[in-house]
């Protein structure tokens, strides 16, 4: 599946690490996509985070969007760990109906400290980051 806008070319300067692919998209979102897994662990998630700090270092205050398409769980020690240090915004992707429910309970549980939101696409994701 494609997911690349078609006016960016964030996604040709991708990173990967392991499953997870990250770019920054509009020069400012950091952009996470689980690559062809449906099952979210400890090693995604220190992934995620090489790959935060090879993009933008020690950068603060920065708009994350996590990509979950086709992520059906998450164990337990991923659902309690909290890997967006430094984050003004965080947004998921979550493709179906029971995904993003999913997600939301993670949220409620996790009660971040910043807003966060659950989308059906990254368009949507990506207009709610860039909103006044």
């Amino acid at each position: 599946m494609d997911l690349r806008p078609a006016s960016s070319n964030a996604f040709d300067q991708m990173l990967r690490e392991g499953k997870v692919e990250s770019c920054l998209l509009e020069g400012e979102i950091l952009y996470f996509r689980l690559a062809d897994e449906s099952h979210g662990s400890m090693a995604i998630t220190e992934a995620t985070q090489a790959l935060r700090k090879a993009l933008l270092g020690d950068a603060r205050d920065i708009q994350v969007i996590v990509d979950c398409t086709g992520v059906l769980t998450a164990d337990a020690e991923t659902r309690r760990f909290q890997p967006y240090p430094h984050v003004r915004q965080l947004a998921f992707v979550a493709d179906t109906a029971v995904s993003r429910w999913i997600v939301k309970a993670y949220l409620t549980l996790a009660r971040l400290p910043y807003p966060t939101r659950v989308f059906p696409t990254l368009d949507a994701a990506t207009a709610w980051m860039k909103a006044p």
